[in-house]
């Protein structure tokens, strides 16, 4: 086994995602001045899953204070109402998910609820399932997965082993997803994921990084340059604390072996440039380091059509990555 970077395919021959009029933007409250031709797209996007789930529209409001309406959105009544979510059983999960969030996780339940763009109503539609189900959760992972569980034993969201805990990074370090199971061979093994949709790899970098993460990287090999200033910026800093801290949960023997794995629409350049950049920073892999690697969405909604869930594998792929109806406005507002 080695550090596997898992090739993530442009959405189309050009690899860009289409590019969008101000007209059109305009036309479903997508308009935002500050957002690039990827994020464009997939506000739009966002606003036409909510157009075709009838929907009432949110609103945002800018730096002067003043209040607009934003197709990406919908109103705090309809988010509380779990309209956000995929189904009721997960909104009724994301429910209980806020009320027994580990000490310290890092949830906005208002951008949870009603933000259509938010990576984390993303991680609980598309692990959701299996979190509810476990048999579902064992088929899932051996399409998306194959040979890494023999048996799926939790799915948590917004996890971390101990925030503060200074026996893993001393901080508030936390991955989206953690998948722990047993292996085909019986090692307690674990799948660690960080989510990106929206955004890309250039989140707020903590004031000070603690020195931890440089000192499991130290002491595992894991990292060629543990002491590289490249790894305490972005747009590396969050992969490498990340990654770290699933490192650090082999090194206090609470797993035999893991993978760090990131999770990114097709489209999604720069991350995955991040990546390429982040796995040029790895070490030879070896028994004992967590693996590192990439998967599209996109992969993922197919394992979770492989698994038994076509239908709703069909909707997660309307709502979160079919481009294709992005150009069929725009050829016929050409028209």
């Amino acid at each position: 086994m080695s550090h596997s970077l898992v090739a993530v395919e442009p959405s189309n021959d050009t690899g860009f995602v289409p590019t969008i009029s101000a007209d059109i933007a305009k036309q479903h409250h997508t308009l935002i001045a500050s957002d690039d031709r990827y994020r464009a797209a997939l506000r739009l996007l966002a606003a036409l899953w909510r157009e075709d789930e009838g929907l009432p529209i949110g609103r945002l409001v800018d730096r002067e204070g003043k209040a607009h309406n934003i197709g990406s959105r919908i109103p705090d009544k309809a988010g509380r109402a779990g309209r956000n979510f995929m189904s009721p059983a997960i909104a009724d999960l994301a429910s209980r998910e806020l009320i027994y969030r580990q000490n310290g996780a890092l949830y906005d339940a208002t951008r949870l609820r009603t933000n259509l763009l938010a990576s984390q109503t993303l991680c609980l539609n598309l692990f959701g399932p299996a979190k509810l189900d476990p048999r579902f959760a064992d088929k899932m992972m051996a399409n998306l997965l194959p040979d890494t569980f023999r048996q799926v034993t939790g799915v948590s969201f917004e996890f971390s082993p101990g925030r503060g805990d200074p026996r893993f990074t001393g901080d508030f370090t936390a991955v989206d997803i953690f998948i722990a199971g047993i292996s085909p061979i019986g090692e307690r093994t674990f799948v660690s994921i960080e989510m990106k949709y929206a955004e890309g790899c250039n989140d707020a970098v903590p004031r000070n990084i603690n020195p931890r993460h440089v000192q499991i990287a130290t002491n595992s090999g894991l990292i060629t340059r543990p002491t590289d200033k490249a790894l305490l910026a972005n747009p590396l800093q969050q992969l490498f604390r990340e990654h770290m801290m699933s490192q650090a949960m082999i090194d206090n023997g609470m797993f035999d072996s893991g993978q760090f794995i990131v999770i990114v629409p097709a489209a999604s350049r720069s991350v995955a440039d991040a990546c390429t950049r982040y796995q040029e920073q790895l070490a030879p892999h070896r028994e004992g380091l967590v693996s590192f690697g990439v998967l599209a969405l996109e992969q993922v909604i197919e394992a979770i059509a492989g698994a038994g869930q076509e239908t709703y594998a069909q909707r997660l792929h309307a709502r979160y990555c079919d481009f294709s109806r992005i150009e069929s406005i725009i050829a016929e507002k050409a028209a």
